[in-house]
């Protein structure tokens, strides 16, 4: 394998591919890099992939011998990083010692034959659903937490994906809390998909991790990112990057039965006063200390106390109120994670008791935010 190529160029085609590469595995060769050299196409393929997921990248290089290698993937990075700025020349020898040479500068590293690479799946995509790629990491980045370990029921450490009638919904959950986000901002499904059929699939919460960093770095100028599906993986493209996951096999929980229907009462709440009054409430929690924190709606006020041994906190807020006066008690983690998710100014409560679940979900005034959270409840000591 031989090719000419813009240093800077290069340095950028590798880091997304980097995402998908193994830190540490008993397999060298998904430690590394695998580059495919095409000179009829005269294009570089890049590709990391440690069993689970994968990114592949391609780059128009000069090719003057076609040819693939496994290379180590942050050593090569590394040193491609570290050559002087303008052309560098990379050829590989029969022994697998890989020469590259910039200005004056010149490296050899020892390779690994392209048959060493664990067979990459075979991605036959048939249904698929897209939309801007900045909306689908909001959605992702303010689910992912509600995403469980749970080694009897490993399908709920995966997002669940739906999408019908050009909406996208995602959804997470582990027992203590569930999160929702959904859009149809140019949402549009394509391949062999019929108007009102669901497209439904589970991706792993490590992958969707990767997934985020992925769209993080990428040009913001892309404006679509689209999600396929084939038997066993989900092929997300994004302009010349290919990102693919293994699915979660198995139905996914139907939360829908978990949501209270008989609401009795209805706050409307400021987020950052009742974020600010669970971090301090959280000063008097620790992992040993499991106390809850405790919300008391009445007459427009919600009043929130939470008592350790090591002291006691009050705070007091004023807020739009329906309903009954409510007692109910919660793990200030769980809070915060969702407060901190909501991305809104005020938020509404709806509760039905103070044994199940409050529903969080915008007040209204924003139209762009479409979310639904649900914490269950501490139950507490009389």
């Amino acid at each position: 394998m031989k090719l000419i190529s813009d240093k800077a160029l290069l340095y950028e085609a590798i880091q997304p591919s980097l995402l998908a590469v193994s830190a540490k595995n008993t397999n060298t060769a998904i430690e590394g890099l695998l580059l495919e050299a095409t000179d009829e196409l005269g294009i570089l393929q890049i590709c990391g992939y440690d069993l689970e997921k994968g990114i592949k990248n391609t780059l128009n290089v000069e090719v003057q011998e076609s040819g693939s290698v496994v290379v180590s993937a942050q050593k090569f990075s590394s040193i491609v990083r570290s050559m002087p700025d303008g052309r560098i020349e990379i050829e590989v020898d029969s022994r697998c010692m890989m020469k590259i040479t910039g200005a004056s500068s010149e490296f050899e590293i020892h390779c690994m034959p392209a048959e060493s690479y664990p067979a990459l799946p075979e991605l036959q995509e048939e249904r698929s659903v897209s939309c801007p790629p900045q909306t689908l990491k909001s959605m992702l980045t303010r689910c992912i937490f509600s995403a469980g370990y749970i080694e009897s029921r490993p399908i709920l450490s995966g997002v669940c994906f739906t999408c019908k009638d050009n909406t996208l919904q995602v959804v997470a959950l582990d027992g203590y809390r569930l999160a929702l986000r959904f859009t149809d901002e140019d949402v549009q499904l394509g391949g062999e998909i019929r108007p009102g059929d669901e497209l439904k699939f589970v991706v792993p919460v490590k992958s969707l991790t990767e997934l985020i960093k992925l769209i993080g770095s990428m040009d913001s100028d892309e404006k679509v990112i689209t999600l396929s599906l084939a038997r066993r993986h989900v092929v997300v493209r994004l302009g010349d990057v290919v990102f693919f996951s293994r699915l979660l096999e198995g139905e996914y929980i139907e939360w829908q039965n978990s949501i209270p229907k008989n609401i009795t009462t209805t706050a409307v709440v400021p987020v950052e006063a009742l974020r600010d009054g669970v971090d301090r409430a959280a000063l008097l929690c620790t992992d040993k200390i499991r106390s809850p924190v405790v919300f008391m709606f009445a007459d427009n006020n919600l009043d929130l106390t939470c008592t350790t041994v090591s002291g006691r906190v009050h705070d007091q807020f004023e807020i739009k109120y329906t309903g009954e006066p409510m007692k109910i008690g919660f793990n200030h983690r769980y809070l915060l994670d969702v407060l901190g998710a909501c991305g809104v100014d005020n938020i509404k409560i709806d509760l039905s008791s103070s044994l199940t679940g409050i529903i969080i979900s915008p007040d209204g005034t924003d139209e762009k935010e479409h979310f639904m959270y649900m914490v269950l409840p501490v139950r507490m000591k009389e």
